[in-house]
This record gives C-alpha cells, structure tokens and sequence, in this order.
C-alpha cells in the first residue's frame, strides 16, 4: 500500500504542476472571451459604430428629401388652388371657346391669324409680309385646332 500511495504523491507531484497551468490557462482565456463579449454587448464594434453613422446619414437624407418633397407639394397644391382662384371667372368663357373650337374651327384659326396679319399691314411691313404672317399664324392654329381634334379622339 505504501507502493501505491508513493505512486500516488509522484503522480501528483509530476502532473499536478501540470494540470494547474493548463487550469489557470483555460480559465484565463474563458475569463478574456466573456470580458470580450460583455464589452462588445455595452460598447458595440468598430463596425456597429461605422453601420450606425451610415444609417443616420441616410435616415437624415431621407427625412430631408421628404422634407423638400412635402414642401414642394405644399407648394404646387397652393399655386394651383391660386390659378384655379384667378381662371374661374374665365370658366364659361373656355366652355364656349371649347364648343366653338368643336362646332367652328375655321373660325377660330381665322380669330387668331386675322390680328396678327392687320398688325403687319398696319406696321407698314408691306402687304406681302402682312400675308406671309397671316399664313404663317393660320398654319400654327389650324395645327393645334388639329392635334387638339387627334388628342380628343
């Protein structure tokens, strides 16, 4: 028995050393990973820090183009209410112009080509220029008469 506990204190002498640094090793490393992961869990990494400026750099370009986009809208909405404002006196006038356009279109490219070729005559620009205007103004309204007759259909 006392072979044994020789053994026993040997064995324990030679390994116990051992076993010890391999312990304390093992624990150090374990204590170093849980101290890594507590920090990287209150203080985040370098690139959480990096994805979070990128990501209130985008949420301010956003909030600042729906921003101008809003704005924007405000003000369109504002100057159509306006225009709507300032053109509702003229609303049965474009209701009659509008028929007259459908019913009688040589009429209307005559109200709009005769002024401006009696304003060439009347400028002393000669009779050939006041018919060359004249012409000129008659082709330009019987053209939209006609694309606003294309568009209709």
């Amino acid at each position: 028995m006392d072979n044994i506990d020789d053994i026993k204190t040997k064995i324990s002498e030679t390994v116990g050393p051992v076993t010890s640094a391999v312990s304390d090793t093992t624990f150090n490393a374990a204590r170093g990973a849980v101290v890594a992961s507590r920090k990287v869990d209150d203080e985040g990494t370098p690139l959480r820090s990096g994805v979070r400026a990128v990501r209130l750099a985008w949420n301010g370009a956003v909030g600042s183009l729906h921003g101008a986009t809003a704005g924007a809208t405000d003000g369109v909405a504002g100057f159509a209410t306006l225009a709507r404002a300032r053109l509702s006196p003229l609303e049965p006038w474009a209701a009659h112009a509008d028929e007259l356009r459908k019913s009688r279109p040589e009429l209307l490219v005559a109200a709009v080509a005769a002024p401006v070729a009696l304003l060439s005559a009347a400028l002393g620009r000669g009779k050939l220029a006041a018919a060359r205007n004249g012409f000129a103004c008659a082709a330009a309204a019987g053209s939209a008469v006609l694309a606003a007759k294309f568009w209709e259909k």
